[in-house]
């Protein structure tokens, strides 16, 4: 047997994962007895005690959630600082009121309370053994923000290490053990990471020697070494966006490991908890002791059932609702793998999975307590059934298909918008059609009592999407809650409607995402946007391929009505589309590196050429109706009286093409375009009189002359100001036109000009 047979490396994979776990063991022993942190003392105006607790360490970012509303209030941390070694260190204090830092009764760093500059810094000789601090800080208003931190010779800034800090005097043995435990902790991070590099190494050369990735590999290394890698990014983020202090020892230890090995990936900075909005509505609902599972209720049952889980195992802290989507989330790379594997290529399933485990984005958001998690986490293992249900399977294995869409509309219950169609499909094929009709009862029996209890206690079984309305019609100035149906032939005009539904649909979704990977070297996310367009149209001739992409549109299809409202262009609602993205983008990659090798594509394609020409056609009739629709929309909410807002980007096509305006470009967060000097813009008019208004500004840092004519008749001109703060803003009014119809509008500057949108109302 080959010395590094992949039965060796698993081997020595399994003793040293042995090992961390036995070095995990006795670390938790080691540090049992001794105690770790500084002492903080809260006081108010009057002097009397607020708050009193230990404290990890000296950053107060995370106090605010902890605090009453009165102020002032006066913070006092106390403690020991035990040095192992003499040295001279570099220390900064930065405050937002005052606050000073005492080291063995001296002060060696003080803010005033009208300093200008929020840090001070100091240079100190730090001798070895233990050092009394003392950190003293004012608040006013909402000012929590301080945080002492050192730098020792040429390394960076950092906080200082709770394993050097003591609330009372130091017991020399108990330093010694938690020191001990320190090291065992980081070994132990080190051996797992090792270990998960043996079991894909072993999974390489036994693809390498069979051809194909081996059963044991797919069924248990990968999806193991996925799980944990995504689990522990999240983790970290965790503990140092969200946790702060109430993290466990074992969290923290676990989350500085990782950052070690990945500092860029899953390091944000501390905010207080979002306990506001839907986290906070689970988190109560979770708490409420007469509810059960199935009660009548405007939040459904299964994620609030996974909170309340999360709240026994953490002893109720309100972490459980942000452990709840963080378990999801690290779940969704396995699911990625499987959904992969069922449709003909592992390799891209685990590509996907490790990208979405690394990607920033889906890593921030796990650790903010939404559902959208779970929801995605469903949606793609919904699909993995499907796709295993397709050659044609018994109807026992119909149960377990509607087990997961049932799972899955008692998360949300719009996911029946792609449970329903999927069921349908399987239906219409003979071989499938046993199987689905025992999955919709299953899925039937699963969500209907859910629905009996709130038609029943609250008067409208689909009381939990139907109760959203209301917010989404306060966003256009409309009052009151409505079935979803009629909000949906209500809330717009046709043009406006199915200009946003198509836009919401198709381009939202895919334009939203690749943003999560700029910490790397060289961001991949154009690139993979690129392979997902093209991965897309790969699986438009194959029937799989068509129903996957089915699939997923269905799945974003509920929310491609509001992305364009407030509240409800939030990135997690497009989170359900990314791994279907991600599968298509790393199909691409492995089926072209399979093809340029002469090998066999994962997915054979089932296409003629009159097929590929019918997937051509519609996907250019497509982008043309994409682009034509906003010019019709145009004229409606001119007819109409309303107000037309068009921001800069590809789909203004109809308004800028071939007038003298670069193509879009980001800028921050939005996307602008430029003009040379010389530019111009369609616009429709009516027989009324109309306020054009153009967010429109100098390209450079010196003020620009610029004047506008309206099919050739003089409106005028400004001077344009550079203002870094905001926008540029001119607004001209424009006469009422002979008849409704188009205009040209010029605009000549002295200089370049940024465009950022315009608007068109009634004057």
């Amino acid at each position: 047997m080959s010395r590094l047979s992949p039965r060796r490396l698993l081997g020595v994979a399994a003793a040293l994962a042995a090992v961390a776990a036995l070095a995990v063991l006795v670390a938790g022993l080691l540090e049992r007895g001794s105690r770790a942190g500084l002492r903080l003392t809260v006081t108010d105006a009057a002097g009397a005690v607020v708050l009193e607790r230990g404290w990890p360490d000296a950053d107060l970012r995370a106090l605010a959630p902890l605090l009453p509303e009165q102020r002032p209030l006066r913070a006092q941390l106390v403690g020991l600082w035990h040095a192992a070694e003499p040295a001279r260190v570099r220390l900064s204090l930065r405050a937002e009121s005052a606050a000073r830092l005492a080291l063995d009764g001296r002060v060696v760093l003080e803010r005033e309370a009208d300093a200008k500059a929020a840090g001070r810094e100091v240079e100190v000789d730090l001798p070895g053994g233990p050092r009394a601090l003392e950190l003293h800080a004012e608040f006013d208003a909402a000012a929590t923000a301080v945080r002492l931190r050192v730098a020792r010779g040429g390394e960076d800034w950092r906080g200082l290490d709770p394993f050097d800090l003591y609330p009372e005097a130091v017991d020399m043995m108990g330093a010694g053990r938690r020191g001990a435990a320190r090291w065992l902790r980081r070994g132990s991070a080190v051996g797992l990471a090792v270990a998960a590099g043996l079991v894909l190494l072993a999974a390489l050369r036994a693809r390498r020697v069979d051809g194909v990735w081996p059963g044991w590999a797919v069924t248990r290394a990968l999806p193991l070494a996925l799980f944990v890698l995504a689990a522990l990014l999240r983790l970290q983020a965790m503990v140092g966006r969200q946790w702060h202090a109430d993290a466990p020892a074992w969290a923290r230890e676990a989350a500085a490991a990782v950052g070690a090995a990945l500092p860029d990936v899953a390091a944000f900075a501390p905010e207080p908890r979002p306990w506001i909005g839907d986290p906070y509505s689970y988190l109560l609902a979770a708490r409420e002791p007469e509810r059960g599972f199935y009660s009548g209720h405007v939040r459904e049952p299964l994620f609030v059932f996974l909170v309340r889980l999360m709240l026994w195992i953490c002893g109720g802290q309100d972490a459980a609702v942000q452990l709840a989507s963080l378990l999801a989330s690290a779940l969704i790379p396995v699911a990625l793998l499987f959904l992969g594997r069922v449709l003909g290529s592992t390799t891209a399933g685990a590509l996907a999975g490790l990208l979405f485990a690394l990607e920033r984005q889906a890593i921030a958001l796990s650790v903010e307590g939404w559902r959208d998690d779970l929801f995605t986490l469903l949606a793609v293992v919904f699909a993995t059934a499907v796709f295993h249900a397709w050659p044609g399977v018994g109807p026992r294995r119909g149960v377990g298909l509607g087990f997961v869409g049932g799972l899955a509309a008692l998360t949300r219950i719009t996911s029946l918008s792609f449970v329903a169609p999927a069921l349908l499909l399987l239906a219409l094929r003979r071989e499938t059609r046993r199987a689905a009709g025992v999955a919709a009862a299953t899925c039937a029996l699963l969500v209907a009592p859910y629905l009996f209890n709130c038609w029943r206690t609250l008067g409208d079984p689909l009381v939990s999407i139907n109760s959203h309305t209301g917010y989404y019609r306060g966003a256009v100035g409309l009052e009151g809650s409505t079935s979803v149906g009629r909000y949906l032939a209500t809330a717009r005009p046709p043009w406006e409607a199915l200009d946003v539904a198509l836009y919401g649909l198709i381009v939202n979704p895919f334009e939203r995402q690749w943003g999560g990977f700029d910490w790397l070297p060289v961001d991949p996310g154009p690139a993979l946007a690129g392979l997902a367009a093209l991965g897309a149209l790969a699986l438009l001739v194959t029937p799989r391929g068509r129903a996957l992409i089915g699939l997923a549109l269905c799945a974003v299809a509920p929310f491609a009505f509001t992305w364009d409202l407030p509240g409800g262009g939030e990135w997690r609602f497009t989170l359900v589309a990314y791994p279907f993205l991600l599968i298509a983008a790393s199909l691409a990659l492995v089926q072209g590196v399979a093809l340029v090798r002469g090998g066999r594509a994962a997915i054979p394609p089932d296409w003629t050429p009159h097929r590929a020409l019918g997937v051509a056609a519609s996907v250019l009739a497509l982008a043309s109706v994409l682009l034509t629709l906003p010019a019709l929309r145009a004229s409606e909410a001119t007819r109409r009286a309303r107000l037309l807002t068009v921001p800069s980007g590809p789909r203004d096509l109809s308004f800028t093409l071939g007038r003298g305006w670069r193509w879009p470009r980001a800028q921050g967060a939005l996307r602008v375009r430029d003009c040379a000097g010389e530019c111009s813009l369609r616009i429709p008019r009516a027989d009324r009189a109309q306020v054009l208004r153009l967010r429109v500004g100098p390209a450079g840092a010196a003020e620009v002359l610029i004047e506008a004519q309206l099919d050739g008749v003089a409106l005028g001109g400004t001077v344009l100001k550079p203002d870094p703060e905001r926008m540029g803003d001119w607004e001209l009014e424009l006469p009422p036109a002979p008849a409704p119809g188009w205009a040209t509008l010029e605009l000549k500057a002295q200089a370049p000009i940024v465009l950022w949108y315009w608007s068109l109302r009634p004057g």
